[in-house]
């Protein structure tokens, strides 16, 4: 609108003033325009980011749909996986420090030979992008038909993103009580 009203005036001053003035408007022109857009772009950036704890709500959101997927098996776990992950996100398990394919081709393998459940959260703690959590996993050897419990714990980095995507893992370590 403001756009659609400056050009109007502008295309009025070009009838009336000579080349030289319409020069010296077309360079003011140029420099309001760059200018409402940057102003534009800034507004638009400050109503896109979140607050802090809008950030620390998404994250734990994001966390607690996460495990109810986790539990439907590697599918349900890839699922859950391509929406939680930064494409070019690493995952640091048991001292190993993976690419998010790496990751994927890893937890395929294991599932080939385990059921894993998440169990409840014992502890979840957000501080602005970062997470930490502790967590029961309940894991079956499908070779043997053991059945063990798993405390883990992980440190997890965030990215914020647009929505719809929204909170995204960069990169993650961790932990199990008894790793397999």
């Amino acid at each position: 609108y403001l756009f659609t009203r400056f050009s109007i005036f502008v295309t009025l001053l070009y009838k009336i003033n000579d080349f030289q003035t319409m020069q010296k408007y077309n360079n003011i022109t140029s420099l309001l325009k760059k200018k409402y857009f940057i102003l534009i772009i800034e507004r638009m950036y400050i109503q896109m980011a979140m607050t802090k704890q809008e950030k620390e709500a998404a994250i734990r959101d994001r966390l607690v749909t996460g495990f109810k997927n986790w539990n439907g098996g590697y599918e349900g776990w890839l699922e859950w996986c391509n929406t939680l992950y930064e494409e070019d996100a690493y995952y640091n398990v048991y001292g190993q420090r993976l690419t998010l394919q790496q990751y994927k081709d890893l937890m395929g393998k294991m599932f080939e030979h385990y059921t894993m459940e998440l169990g409840e959260f014992h502890n979840m703690i957000i501080e602005d992008d970062w997470c930490a959590i502790r967590y029961v996993v309940n894991i079956k050897n499908l070779d043997t038909g053991e059945v063990r419990t798993n405390m883990t714990m992980e440190f997890v980095n965030f990215k914020e993103n647009p929505e719809p995507i929204g909170m995204r893992v960069v990169e993650g370590w961790a932990n199990s009580s008894n790793p397999l």
